[in-house]
């Protein structure tokens, strides 16, 4: 139940989504990369602690405010392409909610929604290995004002206030609050150890310390540096996370859904993205997916990045420096639109690439055929310059 006007305003609230997230995820890695920078390089006790319990409040924190995005982001998308919404999951479960304040919910945390501008592409944050070209950074999102489902006062010329009915999701969400937050702070503490101090004391055991201590200092100071880029993009990623996992679960628990899709921020997306990419919409089941579902259903059979076998969270496929999002999928006439040309390009290319391969080596055919094609492609752009 959706008209183009709509199916439009979807898109735009699509892009300004991404634009936000993005946006939140450089905020992460700026704010973690100083915090590191305040701990020194010889990992006293104390610092540490100190240190750590900084990062996490920095995680949490934002880590909540991309799941608010990401719910604001979900109802009013849900809203303009099926004509119904669910209630926001923290609030009691109203009758209905108007769209006038659904899109204001959104607009405060996605500026971009109600002021599009030009996106500007973001430098790349030094790394240690490859990655897909970052994402353009929106403004810095407005803090968000307590949620609330009950109708906005449209402004003089707005149109006529449209209610919006809302949806209870099916089943019980048996993972509470508390439960969730203390999910994820473990999960931040581990995280942030292993990808900040255990690595920097990794760099530091490898360094040849017959040097003369010129040198030695130089080392240390960069094994410092390479450890802070390290955590600042897993701080990253864990918060945009918060978006990311809140649309999965979600989706799985609601009746409108046939699935959801990933989709690139950026155009250019890593080897391991372009291939979950290439598998287009993932059905939550046969009658929703029709004939693709048994190839839709895991990730290319089942391959991880590992080689091993098994289906997981579409939420949890994010790895650092990773701009890609998940979107639910509501109607075929979504999926068929241009907005996933991209996701349609790999899955013609993935079959072509692999043809022969199973497994790991169908990964390995994979990865190969991105680094050529990129290749091809910077050769082109220098010979038509």
């Amino acid at each position: 139940m959706t008209t183009p006007a709509r199916e439009a305003e979807a898109e735009r609230a699509t892009r300004a989504y991404q634009l936000a997230l993005a946006a939140m995820g450089v905020a992460a890695f700026d704010e973690a990369a100083k915090l590191w920078a305040s701990m020194p390089a010889t990992l006293a006790a104390a610092t540490t602690s100190a240190w750590l319990r900084q990062a996490i409040t920095l995680i949490m924190t934002r880590r909540a405010l991309a799941r608010s995005l990401a719910i604001a982001f979900y109802r009013l998308v849900r809203a303009l392409r099926t004509g119904r919404t669910i209630a926001d999951p923290r609030l009691p479960v109203p009758a209905s909610v108007t769209l006038a304040s659904l899109r204001h919910e959104f607009a405060l945390l996605a500026p971009e929604y109600n002021n599009p501008t030009p996106p500007t592409p973001q430098p790349a944050a030094p790394v240690d290995r490859p990655v897909e070209t970052p994402a353009p950074v929106a403004a810095k999102p407005t803090p968000p004002q307590e949620p609330r489902d009950e109708p906005d006062r449209p402004a003089p010329g707005d149109e006529p206030v449209e209610h919006i009915p809302v949806d209870v999701l099916d089943d019980e969400d048996t993972e509470t609050d508390d439960v969730r937050q203390e999910r994820d702070e473990i999960e931040a503490r581990y995280t942030l150890i292993a990808r900040g101090p255990h690595r920097l004391e990794t760099l530091l055991a490898a360094l040849d310390t017959d040097k003369p201590a010129k040198k030695i200092d130089t080392a240390r100071n960069d094994a410092h540096r390479k450890a802070g880029r390290a955590q600042a993009a897993s701080t990253a990623r864990l918060v945009m996370n918060g978006a990311r996992h809140t649309t999965s679960r979600l989706a799985r628990r609601d009746r409108l859904v046939l699935g959801w899709i990933r989709r690139s921020t950026t155009g250019t997306p890593c080897d391991w993205c372009a291939m979950l990419l290439s598998r287009g919409a993932v059905y939550k089941s046969s009658a929703s997916g029709g004939a693709k579902t048994a190839k839709a259903a895991t990730v290319r059979k089942g391959v991880d990045r590992t080689g091993r076998t098994g289906a997981y969270a579409e939420g949890d496929l994010f790895h650092e420096h990773c701009w890609c999002i998940s979107e639910q999928i509501h109607s075929r006439e979504q999926y068929n639109s241009p907005a996933y040309d991209l996701n349609r390009h790999y899955a013609a290319r993935w079959e072509k690439a692999t043809k022969g391969h199973a497994g790991t080596a169908a990964v390995a055919a994979w990865r190969r055929f991105i680094r050529e094609s990129r290749a091809q492609e910077a050769r082109t752009v220098q010979e038509t310059h």
